[in-house]
């Protein structure tokens, strides 16, 4: 919200306006956590960290 409100000021605006600036920020924090999922996962993929190696070595 805060970076709507300092850098987009306009569709701040009209998101306010048109009562739907609580659904853009869900959506936008939902598109976020799926992408942050998405990364985590392909860099425990890259380094090779599967379930297994996390039961047998947590600190590892």
């Amino acid at each position: 919200m805060r970076f709507l409100q300092e850098h987009k000021p306009g569709l701040y605006s009209h998101l306010i306006l048109s009562g739907k600036l609580y659904q853009h920020l869900a959506e936008t924090q939902e598109a976020a956590q799926t992408r942050i999922d998405r990364i985590v996962a392909e860099m425990a993929k890259d380094a090779g960290i599967d379930e297994e190696l996390k039961a047998q070595d947590q600190m590892a």
